[in-house]
């Protein structure tokens, strides 16, 4: 689950837009092969699971079962499915976007602590010196150590 800014931020993206796809009417059943018809509601499917999207691993699932549909027909064969299938990476995308998003503020978020955690240190001499005792203990025994042996 992303955080709450990514879920803001992607969620008008994420809406359905008023030019969304209807169900397939019944009679359009009747016109088609029945797997054309079975490819609709395969792509109605995944075009409903690609709005709760939160995790790669589901993402690439979605991913593998629209492959494995799109590459049975190479042409759409009318006009609903080419939006049903443009519908469906379009929410992959968001899918995708808001992934990397909630990475990128995650790290930020680790980096400002540690900014933090700097100027901390920095702005106190008795910081600054602990930080020298502790992180030098090491190498000077070290050194003292190779000048005995």
């Amino acid at each position: 689950m992303p955080c709450e800014f990514v879920d803001n931020f992607t969620r008008p993206l994420r809406t359905l837009s008023q030019s969304r796809p209807v169900s397939p009417k019944p009679a359009l059943q009747a016109q088609n092969t029945s797997s054309q018809w079975l490819r609709i509601q395969v792509l109605h499917g995944l075009l409903v699971k690609s709005h709760d999207l939160f995790k790669i691993d589901d993402v690439r699932d979605c991913v593998t079962q629209l492959r494995q549909i799109t590459y049975q027909d190479t042409e759409p064969s009318f006009v609903e499915e080419g939006e049903l299938e443009r519908a469906v990476v379009r929410q992959l995308t968001v899918a995708l976007y808001a992934n990397a998003l909630d990475k990128r503020l995650a790290q930020a978020s680790q980096v400002e602590a540690e900014a933090e955690w700097w100027a901390d240190v920095e702005g106190s001499t008795l910081a600054t010196w602990l930080y020298l005792l502790q992180s030098m203990s090491k190498p000077v025994t070290i050194f003292c150590y190779s000048l005995t042996a």
